[in-house]
């Protein structure tokens, strides 16, 4: 193989195609999240008249502001984060209070109406005081990383002062996803090649087999995602799950025609004669096998969700073209020569594994297997009406992470990171009159919710400017309503933000409408449209998308596989027991989600569709293994007892070698710290076993019709 110039020029290709994906950006800004999942008025109001709710809280505490220089310090590390560029405004209480000693300054500020209703101030030993940056719309990942970068540089300094530091927002949190991202595709991908290579060649006992069959997997991988970064597509915590689920998939479709390959060598076929009887037998149920799987995949393009849609065209796309890649490729490279002296090497290799006498014995316990077959499908079903969706990305990260320990203290210290933001528009769009929006009303309204920590609205703002005093104070609110957000530059669109404590979706979503109840009650009143908008709402619309999308996947999938099995099969029974065989690991993956508390996300709503791909080539696989080969489907005859059971002897080795391998991969993924990757891979490696267990175990049990076995 290695004296093989294709084999070489392959490799020159992956090497390229690796290269040219290192340049592939990741991009897990909110906003960009919130865009996928289609009309959300709300959110592009609030984006295009105040530039978004997304902010980052910096929390200063045991300050020591006991002389001039420390007051120096402090300024400067104000103005360190102003010249951030993603920055837009640096809310900083202390330049609220005149000059002065630094704890009169601090105590002046504590007064400030604003302040006190945002709870910025502690003036009670140890000092606090929080600041609040406010992001730039349209702020690149780029720049938001030198905004972060500045927060860690002032976290450094304020540490050294012996002060303590804490900081928390949506852009802190979208600048670790993009590193936890790029860790996932430097590190774990890798890792999870690495894992299937070394399980392929233990169980092949085949060094350069298991690198034949790795070519084309890593060429899957490899292609898709240069795919995308030349369509110009970032990456997220969705696609970066892209290359090592094309790659196990294609790996998995590739086991089958490598095993039968072996197997003809081993008996003292020549190479090229060897690769031509492995790949008439396994042509026709690799191209069904692979034409399925896309085609379950592609159900994703009906997700409301952008990135899910992209993922799902990517797979599919990427296994059809698997097909003549890997059938045209790996005979150049299987059919040299170079393999001859493979036989030798493997003339001491155990007796083939007695496959078909597992599944007499399986046949003879069937009811025993059916009770449990039962059992499975009854829990997991209700596995599956639990799950549930995770509202904070910070359950994203590893216990004790940064972003997360300080998300937490500050949430603990009674102050909540998490807004809902209330805009009010007049119905004839007229500006609104300065007396409707400064009174109390609506705030009060909204305040008297019991889950509303603070409300910052126009009446707030007007309070702070009218405790400046002055002739002054009446002519100068309209500005500060402008300066603050409170009220658009048109005057047309009036913000009240509401802080709420961070809880999981169910309480959430009962928040936010309890708020939306009580603003709709004061636009009546005062004819104005409300719109409750923000990150929070839109992070509520998104995770129903990702439980749709997981819903409508199951059901398109199901109606593809019926389809193709309609094809191979014509018997009823025999539909049946494929279904059952195929749906069994669903089962046993919603089960074990529902075990180990595994919420929705990005990454762990496509696992269904993945197991199910999983499982269905194998499937397949045994199907036409029953059949006579080269006998038109049509024209086949419904396989004999004896024939269904010989196929688990033909494809059970493939079976299990691909399973495993996949297991192992997927498994690796499963050691990331980062929460979706870590949930992917042990949900998916769970679903590999599920699904050869169900092909050795529940497929013999409801497919083979016989008492005798024979």
């Amino acid at each position: 193989m290695f004296r093989n110039p294709i084999f070489w020029a392959w490799v020159a290709l992956l090497a390229l195609g690796g290269v040219y994906t290192l340049g592939w950006t990741t991009d897990n800004r909110v906003e960009r999240w919130v865009g996928q999942t289609g009309a959300t008025p709300g959110f592009e109001l609030l984006a295009e008249r105040f530039g978004g709710d997304e902010f980052v809280l910096v929390r200063s505490e045991r300050l020591m502001l006991d002389a001039e220089d420390r007051m120096t310090a402090w300024r400067a590390s104000t103005e360190a984060l102003r010249a951030a560029p993603a920055a837009a405004v640096v809310f900083d209480p202390l330049e609220l209070a005149p000059d002065g000693a630094p704890l009169e300054r601090l105590a002046a500020a504590a007064e400030r109406p604003v302040v006190r209703a945002l709870g910025l101030v502690d003036t009670e030993a140890p000092f606090r005081v929080d600041r609040i940056v406010t992001v730039r719309p349209g702020a690149t990942p780029a720049e938001r990383n030198a905004l972060s970068a500045a927060v860690d540089d002032l976290r450094r300094r304020t540490e050294e002062r012996g002060e303590t530091f804490a900081c928390a927002g949506h852009p802190l949190v979208a600048t670790a996803l993009d590193a936890e991202a790029r860790r996932v595709e430097q590190v774990f991908a890798p890792l999870l090649v690495v894992a299937a290579a070394l399980a392929v060649a233990a169980f092949l006992r085949s060094a350069r087999l298991a690198i034949a069959a790795l070519l084309p997997a890593g060429a899957a991988s490899i292609g898709a995602r240069a795919a995308l970064r030349a369509a110009g597509v970032d990456s997220d915590l969705i696609l970066v799950a892209v290359g090592p689920v094309a790659f196990v998939l294609v790996l998995a479709a590739v086991m089958h025609p490598v095993v039968a390959f072996k197997r003809h060598l081993v008996r003292g076929v020549d190479p090229s004669d060897a690769w031509r009887k492995a790949r008439r037998e396994k042509l026709r149920a690799g191209i069904a096998a692979a034409v399925t799987t896309a085609a379950g995949f592609g159900v994703f393009l009906t997700s409301g969700m952008t990135s899910v849609a992209i993922f799902g065209g990517t797979i599919s796309v990427t296994m059809v073209a698997a097909i003549p890649v890997t059938f045209v490729g790996l005979g150049a490279i299987l059919g040299h020569r170079s393999f001859g002296g493979l036989a030798a090497g493997t003339s001491n290799e155990p007796a083939r594994r007695p496959w078909t006498r597992w599944a007499r014995r399986v046949v003879c316990h069937r009811k025993g297997v059916l009770a449990g077959l039962a059992l499975t499908f009854a829990l997991g079903g209700a596995g599956f009406t639990r799950l549930s969706s995770e509202t904070n990305p910070l359950g994203y990260f590893p216990r004790g992470h940064v972003l997360a320990s300080d998300f937490a203290s500050i949430e603990a210290s009674g102050t909540p990171l998490s807004t809902v933001d209330v805009l009010a528009q007049r119905e004839d769009g007229a500006p609104f009159e300065l007396a409707a929006v400064s009174n109390e009303t609506l705030g009060a309204a909204l305040a008297a919710d019991p889950d509303a920590s603070s409300v910052l609205g126009p009446a707030t703002v007007a309070a702070d400017v009218r405790a400046e005093g002055g002739a002054a104070a009446s002519l100068a609110i309209p500005v500060a309503l402008r300066a603050s957000e409170r009220l658009d530059s048109n005057g047309e669109v009036a913000r009240w933000t509401v802080r709420v404590p961070t809880v999981e979706s169910a309480p959430m979503r009962a928040i936010v409408e309890r708020l939306e109840e009580r603003a709709r009650a004061w636009g009546d009143a005062n004819g104005a449209r409300i719109l409750v908008a923000g990150s929070v709402p839109s992070m509520l619309a998104m995770q129903d998308v990702l439980i749709s999308t997981l819903v409508r996947s199951i059901l398109l999938t199901a109606l593809v596989s019926a389809a193709f099995f309609v094809f191979v099969t014509r018997d009823p029974r025999e539909l049946a027991a494929a279904f059952i065989a195929n749906f069994a690991p669903l089962s046993v993956v919603a089960l074990g989600a529902w075990i180990a508390g595994v919420p929705l996300d990005g990454a762990t709503v496509m696992v269904a569709a993945c197991v199910l791909g999983l499982a269905v080539d194998n499937t397949l696989h045994l199907l036409l293994a029953a059949r006579r080969t080269g006998v038109p489907l049509a024209a086949q005859a419904t396989p004999s007892p004896r024939a269904r059971l010989r196929a688990f002897d033909v494809v059970g080795t493939a079976a299990f070698v691909s399973s495993a391998a996949l297991a192992l991969g997927f498994g690796a993924l499963a050691l990331s710290g980062f929460a979706p990757t870590a949930r992917f891979g042990a949900l998916a490696a769970l679903g590999c076993v599920a699904a050869f267990a169900s092909d050795m175990v529940v497929l013999p049990a409801v497919w083979v019709r016989t008492r005798t076995g024979s």
